[in-house]
C-alpha cells in the first residue's frame, strides 16, 4: 500500500517537471507593427509607352494585270488551238482564236482595185489639165488677132474704105474668140476642183484599205500580255460579234486587296504602311504587302474607307496568292502614339483602382481601344490589354485585378510585379520598345 502511495507521488512530480519545462520553452509570438496588417495587392507601373495601333480589315484579292480579250471584228471562229484552255499559261503576243478572214481578204482587193481606178484618174487629170493650158494660152492669141482686126476694120469703116457689114463680122469674131477663151479658162480653173475630189476618194479608199488590212489582223485574236487564262468563252463554228469577250488572261505577278478598315483608321494609316494578310481555310496562309493608295473618301452606309494593298510575289512561288481569294489584313500604323497600356482586368465599371501612400483609390479611365500583345518586361502573363485615351500620371500603381474586394480608403501594400529570369533580357529591349496593338473593324 504505502509502495503504491509513494509510486504515484513520483509520477505526479515528473508530471509537473515536464509541464514546467514545456511551458518555459515555448515559442514567443513576434510582435509587428500594425502596418503590416495590410494586404500585399500585385500592381502594374503605369508608365506610357509607345504604340503602334494595329487595324483589322477585310477584302478580296484581285488582279492588277488583268485582261478580257474580245473580239474586235465579226467573223466565225475558225481557229481554236489546242493548248487554248482555261488554266494554261500564255504569253503575249500568243495567238487565242483564230476567226474567218476571207470577208476581209475581199474588202482589201475591193478597196486597192479602186485606188488603182483613182490613182489612173488623177493622172488622166494632169495630162487634161496640161491640154486644158495650152488651149487657154491659144484662146487667147486668138482674141488678140480677132481685136487687132476689128481695129483695123473701124478705123478702114471711118475712112469710108470699109462696109457695115465687114465690120459687124469683125466684131462677131471677137465674140466668138473670147467667148472660147473663157470656155477654156473654165475649163482650167476647174481642173483643180477635180484633182481635190479624186484626191479625196483616193484617201477615203486608202483608209478603207488600211481599216480592211487592221480587221484582217484582226481576225487573230491574241493575248494582249503574259498570264494564265482564266476562262475561254466561245468554241470553233460560234459566230461572235465585235466587242463580244472572248477570253480572260490573268498576271499573278502584281495582286491588289482593297481593304475595309474603320472609318476611324484613316488619321492613323499612312501610304507605304506594312500590311499582314492572312487567309483562313484547312491551311491558313500569310503574305506581307504594304498600302499603296488610300480611298479619299468614307464609305457612309458602312462608316468604312478603302486602302488598296499591293503584293508582288514570284511566278514561282510556292504558296501563291490568287485572285478571288477572301483575306484578313492587319495593318500596323505607321504613326505613334505614348499612351498608358493596361492589363485589361484591371479595368471594371470604367475605372481602375490605384494605391497611392498605402491607400487604395479609385481613378476613372476612358478606353480606347483593345491590343493583343505580351509585355514580359511587366512580369504578367496577361495578353489582352487595353490603351487608354488619356495616359496616366507617371509612376501611377494600379491593381493589376479589378475583381478583388478592394474598398476604396482601405489601407493596401502595393507588390510591383516582376519579370521572370527566363524573359529578362526580351524584357529589357521591350521596355523602351513600340508594342504593337490592334483593333478590329
Amino acid at each position: 500500500m504505502l509502495f503504491r502511495l509513494l509510486l504515484g507521488a513520483s509520477a505526479l512530480v515528473v508530471a509537473f517537471i515536464i509541464f514546467s519545462w514545456l511551458f518555459w520553452t515555448r515559442p514567443m509570438a513576434s510582435m509587428e507593427d500594425q502596418d503590416t496588417s495590410a494586404p500585399r495587392i500585385t500592381v502594374v507601373d503605369s508608365q506610357p509607352i509607345t504604340v503602334k495601333r494595329r487595324w483589322v480589315g477585310y477584302g478580296t484579292a484581285m488582279s492588277m494585270d488583268a485582261a478580257d480579250v474580245a473580239a474586235r471584228v465579226t467573223a466565225t471562229v475558225v481557229d481554236h488551238p489546242r493548248k487554248i484552255e482555261p488554266g494554261g499559261e500564255v504569253v503575249e503576243g500568243e495567238l487565242l482564236i483564230g476567226l474567218d478572214p476571207v470577208d476581209y481578204e475581199h474588202q482589201i482587193s475591193i478597196a486597192r482595185t479602186v485606188i488603182e481606178d483613182l490613182q489612173s484618174q488623177v493622172m488622166q487629170l494632169e495630162v487634161q489639165q496640161e491640154a486644158a493650158r495650152q488651149r487657154v494660152l491659144i484662146a487667147s492669141e486668138d482674141a488678140e488677132l480677132a481685136k487687132a482686126d476689128l481695129d483695123r476694120v473701124k478705123q478702114a469703116f471711118e475712112n469710108e474704105a470699109a462696109l457695115q457689114r465687114e465690120l459687124d463680122r469683125a466684131r462677131q469674131t471677137v465674140i466668138v474668140a473670147e467667148r472660147l477663151l473663157i470656155n477654156a479658162q473654165e475649163n482650167l480653173d476647174a481642173m483643180p476642183a477635180q484633182r481635190a475630189s479624186l484626191q479625196a476618194r483616193l484617201d477615203s479608199q486608202k483608209a478603207t484599205l488600211a481599216l480592211a488590212m487592221e480587221n484582217l489582223q484582226r481576225c487573230s485574236v491574241r493575248s494582249p500580255l503574259n498570264g494564265v487564262l482564266e476562262s475561254v468563252d466561245v468554241e470553233v463554228g460560234e459566230n461572235v460579234v465585235a466587242g463580244q469577250k472572248v477570253a480572260r488572261v490573268v498576271n499573278l505577278t502584281r495582286i491588289e486587296i482593297p481593304l475595309k478598315l474603320p472609318a476611324a483608321a484613316r488619321s492613323t494609316v499612312l501610304v507605304d504602311d506594312p500590311v499582314q494578310l492572312r487567309s483562313d481555310g484547312s491551311i491558313s496562309r500569310r503574305w506581307n504587302g504594304r498600302i499603296s493608295r488610300i480611298s479619299p473618301a468614307d464609305d457612309s452606309s458602312t462608316r468604312t474607307m478603302t486602302v488598296y494593298v499591293e503584293f508582288v510575289q514570284e511566278a514561282d512561288a510556292e504558296s501563291k496568292l490568287v485572285p478571288g481569294v477572301f483575306l484578313e489584313g492587319t495593318v500596323v500604323s505607321g504613326r505613334t502614339v505614348s499612351r498608358t497600356v493596361l492589363p485589361r482586368r484591371a479595368i471594371r465599371n470604367d475605372q481602375v483602382l490605384v494605391i497611392s501612400d498605402g491607400t487604395v483609390m479609385a481613378m476613372p479611365v476612358r478606353v480606347e481601344y483593345h491590343v493583343m500583345l505580351q509585355r514580359p518586361e511587366t512580369g504578367l502573363p496577361d495578353q489582352d490589354w487595353v490603351v487608354l485615351a488619356e495616359s496616366l500620371p507617371a509612376d501611377t500603381l494600379v491593381v493589376v485585378d479589378a475583381a478583388r474586394s478592394l474598398p476604396v480608403g482601405s489601407a493596401a501594400t502595393p507588390v510591383v510585379a516582376a519579370p521572370s529570369p527566363s524573359s529578362g533580357s526580351q524584357a529589357d529591349s521591350r521596355s523602351t520598345g513600340t508594342a504593337d496593338s490592334g483593333d478590329s473593324q
